[in-house]
C-alpha cells in the first residue's frame, strides 16, 4: 500500500470551486508541500489556482498516477472508477452516501468495479489520508508534522478532532488514513500495513465495529507482535454500539469480546482521545 502513502502521483476528482471538498483537499495537497504530479479532474476541464499556483483542469484522466482521491456525488463513483481502473493504483473515495444510508448495492457495485482490475479502495464515506513523511496530505484535514504516530480512524470527525489534539500536543504523525466505510481495505490491512512501516513507531486505532473478526484479530496479533498499538474503542454500550453502526455501515459487536482480544495480545486500550496522546507520547519517547 506504499502508493498511498508515499504516492509519486496523485489526481483528484470533483468540483474545485473554492469551499469545495475537492477543491479544500487540493489546497491541502499542494500547501502541504507534495512533490509528485498532481491532476485536478473535472469535466468541465478550465484551471483552477491554489495557494498561488495554477493548475490545469484535465476533463478526464489522461495518463497513470498512484493514487486517485474522489469527491463526486455518490451515484457517479462505480462509473469513475470503471473508466479509470487501468489508470489509477488506489482510489480514496471522499463520497458519502453508500451502505451508511442504506445503499448497500452502490456500495457493492463499487468494490465489485474495483476489484477486476484490482484497484484498492479507501473508503467510501471518509476524511482522506496523510502521508507525512512524503509530505502527501489527501485530506481536507489539518495537516500535522512529521513523526513516528499512525492514526487508523474509521470516523472522519474523530480522525479531524485528533490531528487538532495532535498538533496542540506537540505530536507528530507518519501517517493517517480515515477509512470510513471499509467496503474494501479495513482496519486490518492498515494495522498490518503500519506494522511494516519504517517511519511508523506507534499505531493508534480508533474504531467502531469490524466486518471480519478473524482478519482483525490475525492483524492485532502480527502488529502488536512488531509495536505498540494504542485502541480507542467506540460504541461500548448497546446504545453506543446501535449509534456507531448507524455511522459507518459497520456491525459494532459485543465490547466485552473487544476487550478480551485486545488483553490477550498487549494492545493498549484508552478511554477518551488525551489519553490515547499521552500513551503516544511515552511511547514515541521510548522508542526514539
Amino acid at each position: 500500500m506504499d502508493f498511498f502513502f508515499y504516492p509519486s502521483s496523485v489526481a483528484v476528482f470533483g468540483s474545485f470551486k473554492k469551499g469545495a471538498i475537492a477543491y479544500e483537499i487540493l489546497k491541502n495537497i499542494v500547501e502541504g508541500g507534495f512533490k509528485g504530479e498532481i491532476i485536478p479532474v473535472n469535466p468541465k476541464g478550465g484551471e483552477v489556482e491554489v495557494a498561488g499556483r495554477k493548475l490545469r483542469i484535465a476533463e478526464k484522466l489522461e495518463k497513470g498516477v498512484d493514487v486517485a482521491i474522489i469527491a463526486i456525488p455518490a451515484k457517479l463513483v462505480p462509473s469513475l472508477i470503471e473508466e479509470i481502473e487501468e489508470k489509477v493504483k488506489g482510489a480514496v473515495v471522499i463520497s458519502a452516501g453508500f451502505s451508511e444510508i442504506g445503499n448497500v448495492e452502490l456500495e457493492r457495485e463499487l468494490v465489485e468495479k474495483a476489484r477486476e482490475k484490482g484497484v484498492r479502495i479507501i473508503g467510501p464515506n471518509c476524511a482522506g489520508i496523510f502521508g507525512v513523511h512524503a509530505e502527501f496530505f489527501g485530506s481536507f484535514e489539518v495537516r500535522v508534522k512529521k513523526g513516528g504516530l499512525a492514526l487508523i480512524s474509521q470516523s472522519g470527525a474523530f480522525g479531524g478532532a485528533a490531528l487538532a489534539m495532535g498538533n496542540e500536543e506537540g505530536i507528530g504523525f507518519s501517517a493517517f488514513v480515515s477509512y470510513g466505510n471499509a467496503a474494501d481495505l479495513t482496519e486490518s490491512d492498515f494495522l498490518r500495513y503500519f506494522a511494516d512501516d519504517e517511519n511508523t513507531k506507534v499505531i493508534a486505532l480508533y474504531i467502531e465495529g469490524v466486518k471480519d473478526g478473524k482478519k482483525f484479530v490475525e492483524a492485532l496479533k502480527y502488529a502488536t507482535s512488531k509495536k505498540p498499538v494504542i485502541i480507542l474503542k467506540a460504541g461500548k454500550s448497546k446504545s453506543g454500539s446501535k449509534a456507531a453502526q448507524s455511522h459507518t455501515g459497520s456491525l459494532a459487536g459485543s465490547y466485552e469480546i473487544y476487550k478480551g482480544v485486545f488483553m490477550q495480545f498487549g494492545a493498549i486500550e484508552v478511554e477518551e482521545m488525551e489519553e490515547l496522546f499521552d500513551a503516544a507520547k511515552i511511547f514515541e519517547m521510548y522508542e526514539s
